[in-house]
């Protein structure tokens, strides 16, 4: 249960299954669980695995097919995520607000000087600043390279003790989507 990250209800359900199915077989517990105390793979279990690794690409009566996809190219802009258990991802689909973005471009110009962070900090955070400055005033800005700075500039004001002027900057920051 602590492997799968599932609550309880969830894993005694999927256990329920796959014994009905004859590919588990379980012995209960004493206490009030739902869960099976030990598991044990049944023959029928045994054979369906070892149908679904000889024969990846083709599905079983319980197991979907293997994908695998492979990318000959460049796969910019396409989130793909596979076979990362616990992982998590964030997609950003459509384009940022650059007004939104330049309005917190002014106001960090404003307040830079009355941010109280640390050497390294206001540092990076400048250089962040600069970067989202000079994409939001080029021809075709890079939404990606904004998008990347914004980040690293609300990751700093929200990890140091920034005082009023950082609070300030961190309101701006929740209206643009990133």
């Amino acid at each position: 249960m602590e492997h799968m990250d599932l609550p309880e209800d969830e894993l005694a359900d999927a256990c329920a299954f796959l014994v009905s199915e004859g590919l588990i077989d379980g012995d209960k517990t004493l206490w009030n669980h739902f869960i099976p105390y030990t598991i044990r793979l049944t023959h029928r279990g045994i054979t369906e695995m070892e149908r679904s690794r000889t024969a990846p690409e083709e599905p079983t009566d319980h197991f979907p097919p293997i994908s695998v996809i492979s990318i000959g190219g460049d796969n910019i802009g396409s989130p793909i995520q596979a076979g990362s258990p616990g992982a998590h991802q964030a997609v950003s689909m459509g384009d940022l607000d650059l007004n939104r973005v330049r309005e917190i471009v002014t106001e960090f110009e404003s307040q830079a000087g009355s941010l109280e962070l640390s050497e390294d900090d206001a540092a990076q955070l400048r250089a962040d600043m600069a970067t989202v400055k000079a994409q939001v005033d080029s021809p075709r800005p890079n939404q990606r390279t904004i998008r990347d700075h914004l980040s690293s500039a609300r990751a700093i004001l929200e990890n140091t003790a920034g005082g009023v002027a950082a609070a300030g900057l961190l309101e701006l920051f929740q209206h643009v989507h990133f």
